[in-house]
């Protein structure tokens, strides 16, 4: 039996069109992933919700009491502030 593989199967390996020429040995780490990484999320809250909530400790305190109030719901660690 013959161990060559046809032009199909060539096609499906490799689905990048050979004019990109991508060579990953010259690529290097990202500078930014540990900046990234480290960033804060930020939600925006709707201009009612604004109103009610002066900072993010008093969101953060209302969340807490809301997630506690539901029953039998997987605690996680959570952080105080």
């Amino acid at each position: 039996m013959k161990n060559t593989t046809t032009k199909k199967e060539i096609e499906l390996e490799d689905d990048l069109l050979p004019e990109y020429g991508l060579d990953f040995s010259k690529s290097k780490p990202n500078r930014f992933a540990q900046a990234l990484k480290n960033q804060e999320r930020y939600i925006q809250l709707e201009p009612d919700i604004q109103k009610v909530f002066r900072n993010s400790v008093e969101v953060n305190n209302a969340l807490r009491a809301f997630i506690n109030a539901i029953p039998n719901h997987n605690k996680r660690k959570t952080q105080s502030v």
